[in-house]
């Protein structure tokens, strides 16, 4: 074996450790299978499970929207553009509308700024734990990977144009 497989095997050696060691009793298992097939093994099982929602963006988007859905938009919330002022409003029509990233309608610390609805645990989106909502956390990463998506640049534009395609059709 040559010195950088040497490394990466001594490196995926120790990051399985740790991430056996803080591994929950109940974890998603399709979450650990990725984290484990990955030539870099996540040494943390939040690394995994961000990881796991930025490889399936359009699942992620899929759940976000089912998330804000459960929302609702908040009452006398208006999906507007900024002003001249930076109010934290989008710029144009094209980013899609959050209302609680906008400071008067957030919900907090412990709620996802994009879908409305409570964090837990590892950035997750259900409390497989019993530990209630995590406090520290203000996105779920399934959120976060569908935000990237939606922002992103037009690279995955025709990704986007057959998805509509098959909506649409």
């Amino acid at each position: 074996m040559s010195n950088w497989q040497e490394e990466r095997a001594e490196r995926n050696r120790q990051s399985l450790a740790r991430l056996t060691k803080a591994l929950p009793p109940i974890f998603p298992s399709a979450v650990l299978n990725r984290a484990l097939d990955r030539p870099f093994v996540p040494p943390t099982p939040r690394l995994a499970i961000d990881g796991y929602w930025r490889a399936h963006p359009i699942r992620a988007d899929r759940l976000t929207r089912a998330l804000a859905a459960r929302s609702g938009a908040p009452s006398g919330w208006t999906w507007r553009l900024a002003g001249k002022r930076k109010d934290g409003l989008p710029v144009t029509f094209r980013t899609p509308p959050a209302p609680y990233r906008e400071r008067p309608y957030a919900r907090g610390p412990g709620f996802c700024c994009v879908c409305g609805q409570p964090v837990y645990r590892f950035g997750w989106h259900v409390d497989l734990w019993d530990a209630g909502a995590n406090k520290n956390a203000t996105w779920h990463c399934a959120c976060v990977g569908a935000w990237e998506f939606w922002n992103a640049p037009s690279a995955q534009a025709r990704l986007l144009r057959r998805l509509q395609a098959r909506r649409c059709g």
